[in-house]
C-alpha cells in the first residue's frame, strides 16, 4: 500500500509540474532552474548546479557564481494547440491544364 501511494504522489507532482529554462542573453535556453526550499539554483546542460537565480518584480535572473546577474529565466509550458495547420490550404501541385472540367 505504502508503495502505490508514493508512486501516485510522484506521478502527481510529476503531472503538475513546470520546468523553468533560463537563457543566456541572446534567449537561447542554455539550462534548467530547480527550486530548493526558498532557493532556486540553476544547472547547466549536464544537470550540475552553477548559480543562483533571483527574481526582480516579474523576471527572474541568474547569476554566475560571484553572484553577477547574467541572464533571465522563463518557464516553458507545451502549446496546446498545434503550430501549424493540419491540413494545407493551397494544393501540393499546381492544377494541370490538360485536367479541365
Amino acid at each position: 500500500m505504502k508503495i502505490i501511494l508514493l508512486g501516485l504522489a510522484i506521478f502527481s507532482t510529476q503531472a503538475f509540474s513546470q520546468t523553468t529554462y533560463y537563457t543566456n542573453p541572446n534567449g537561447v535556453p542554455t539550462g534548467q532552474a530547480q527550486q530548493v526550499g526558498n532557493t532556486t539554483y540553476y544547472s547547466n546542460p549536464n544537470g550540475v548546479p552553477i548559480g543562483q537565480a533571483q527574481q526582480v518584480g516579474n523576471t527572474t535572473y541568474y547569476s554566475n557564481p560571484n553572484g553577477v546577474p547574467v541572464g533571465q529565466a522563463q518557464s516553458m509550458s507545451v502549446p496546446t494547440q498545434p503550430t501549424a495547420p493540419l491540413t494545407p490550404k493551397a494544393p501540393l501541385s499546381p492544377p494541370s491544364m490538360f485536367n479541365q472540367q
